[in-house]
């Protein structure tokens, strides 16, 4: 058996993807708006829009959030929730990615304002109970 027969033989592994079909697949997004499948317009009045090209929808408006409730089939964020099962695995695995660092952020945020709002409380307390000592 020589060498070239080897090469001939030899398999391909199991976990080799097929090649990707547009721009940014295989790519992590930054934000929603790097999305091939996301495009944002501006109407002839230059109003702001976008269109989600996986449904072919368009929303009025410049807002990632609403996007990432959209194409993540999730309830509330005021906006229609995806409905069909055309986006592909890559895609649902980018948005869920982005839509949990949105969810983390938002809870952050809230855990940072009570934090403040605590810490406020606090100081208020005390100096109301210094304030009476000295009466």
């Amino acid at each position: 058996m020589s060498a070239s027969d080897d090469d001939e033989n030899a398999a391909i592994p199991v976990n080799e993807t097929p090649p990707l079909n547009s721009d940014n697949d295989g790519k992590q997004l930054n934000v929603i708006w790097d999305d091939n499948k996301i495009e944002k317009f501006t109407d002839n009045n230059g109003k702001q829009h976008w269109r989600c090209l996986w449904c072919g929808r368009s929303f009025q408006y410049w807002n990632a959030t609403k996007v990432l409730f959209h194409v993540n089939k999730q309830a509330g964020g005021a906006i229609k929730a995806y409905k069909s099962t055309k986006i592909d695995k890559h895609h649902k695995a980018e948005y869920t990615r982005l839509f949990n660092k949105l969810s983390q952020w938002k809870t952050s945020l809230a855990q940072l304002a009570d934090g403040k709002k605590r810490a406020s409380d606090e100081y208020i307390d005390t100096a109301t109970e210094l304030y009476a000592s000295t009466k």
